[in-house]
């Protein structure tokens, strides 16, 4: 009788137990090894390319003004009426709130 391979594998596998679990063990070491090497940049801005006028006025924006993702936006009006900037103010909010 013909065994597939898996079932090969299986009793191999079985018939060596201490070879098979001394191999994971030093496999695990030797990649515990590999990745303690690795060195992971998590700063974005480290990968951007040094010396660059729109990357260091990007940089000192973010240093200067700390919540780059907020706007702030001045809603005016031509008359002394705070009833209708209000509205308007109402009005803008609504329309940059359904944009998203």
């Amino acid at each position: 009788m013909s065994r597939d391979p898996y079932t090969r594998l299986y009793l191999w596998l079985v018939s060596h137990r201490p070879l098979v679990f001394i191999g994971t063990i030093l496999l695990t070491i030797i990649c515990i090894l590999i990745s303690s090497r690795l060195n992971l940049e998590e700063d974005i801005l480290g990968l951007l390319p040094e010396r660059d006028k729109i990357v260091d006025d990007y940089k000192y924006t973010l240093r200067k003004f700390r919540q780059i993702d907020r706007v702030y936006i001045d809603v005016g009006i031509n008359e002394p009426n705070p009833d209708v900037l209000g509205q308007a103010a109402d009005k803008l909010y609504s329309r940059i709130s359904t944009n998203s």
